[in-house]
């Protein structure tokens, strides 16, 4: 999706929005069956079929940086949502703290920290109580 969405970014979706809210030009967020995985593609048309009372919505997508659109459609029970805005960059630290070096990190760094400001500040009272003696 680059350059409006660059790779790393991490991207907002508004879930409350219906397929039949969708149209072309409106960037999306699916997840093709069962997978967590998620992908962000325009809209490069819409498809709306009428069987009996039931109305078929489906969309192909394309990425902007791709030259065709994706060879499958996206259903409507593969829509996540539609993409409100992204903030670049950040999509590699959510990603980086889903690993175990991550929450490593994440636990890790803050406890360290405030154990030096615990120390910092024992050791400067140390320093005030013998200046004191």
């Amino acid at each position: 999706m680059e350059p409006n969405l660059p790779v790393g970014a991490l991207v907002f979706v508004n879930t409350d929005v219906s397929a039949e809210e969708i149209e072309e030009g409106d960037v999306i967020t699916f997840s093709k069956g069962r997978e967590t995985i998620t992908t962000t593609h325009r809209v490069h048309e819409k498809h709306t079929a009428t069987v009996g009372e039931e109305t078929s919505i489906s969309f192909s997508t394309k990425g902007d940086a791709n030259e065709k659109p994706d060879s499958e459609r996206v259903y409507r029970d593969d829509l996540v949502g539609k993409t409100m805005f992204s903030v670049p960059f950040v999509g590699y630290v959510v990603a980086f703290l889903g690993t175990g070096m991550g929450w490593f990190m994440l636990v890790t760094v803050p406890v360290t920290l405030l154990f030096l400001d615990g120390l910092a500040g024992l050791y400067g009272a140390i320093e005030i109580k013998q200046a004191d003696d």
